[in-house]
């Protein structure tokens, strides 16, 4: 592996380490609580069929938007798949799985009991958002997720459902970016 490579790996595992923490952080001084240990519920099957079918339910919609909105899927084509072809395939799979913990801790877990589902979805999509006017739509989408997870938190009461979700959906997406389903 190169330089560059190990970098690009090491920045990106402390990326996602330093959210977890942040999210600790916010849930400790906030609540006095262990958000780590809430990850696994007791009954931690019921959340996996929950959390993983929803990630397959999201998935399905948004590929179904893609093989039904032309327009949607021209600016898929634009704009996301570049984006996704400009990382290491390896890189891109791993840091979409740790990005549904660290972002589901961070927005979710800490956030959203502070500021509420709406102001922690909505910052959740301007996060993704990156500030670029191509990005805006990705944004918007990110929005809508972010309402999704932040419902199935609330109404399971669970945030491994949504960590769950948000790592499959991302898993799937990558998934067939890479077998070129999405070609």
């Amino acid at each position: 592996m190169n330089r560059e490579k190990i970098f690009l790996w090491a920045f990106a595992i402390f990326f996602q380490a330093a959210m977890v923490i942040i999210a600790q952080a916010i849930v400790y001084y906030s609540q006095n609580k262990n958000l780590i240990a809430a990850i696994l519920p007791e009954n931690i099957n019921i959340a996996l069929i929950q959390g993983l079918t929803l990630g397959i339910v999201i998935y399905l919609v948004i590929f179904s938007c893609y093989k039904a909105i032309e327009s949607f899927r021209i600016w898929s084509r634009k704009v996301v798949m570049p984006m996704l072809k400009s990382f290491d395939p390896q890189l891109l799979l791993a840091m979409g799985v740790l990005a549904g913990v660290s972002e589901e801790l961070l927005f979710r877990g800490a956030l959203q009991p502070i500021i509420g589902i709406i102001a922690a979805s909505l910052l959740f999509g301007l996060v993704h958002y990156y500030g670029k006017k191509e990005l805006l739509l990705y944004g918007v989408i990110a929005t809508l997720m972010g309402l999704i997870m932040g419902a199935a938190y609330i109404y399971t009461g669970e945030i491994v459902v949504a960590i769950l979700a948000h790592s499959s959906y991302n898993f799937l997406v990558i998934k067939s970016y890479q077998l070129g389903i999405f070609s």
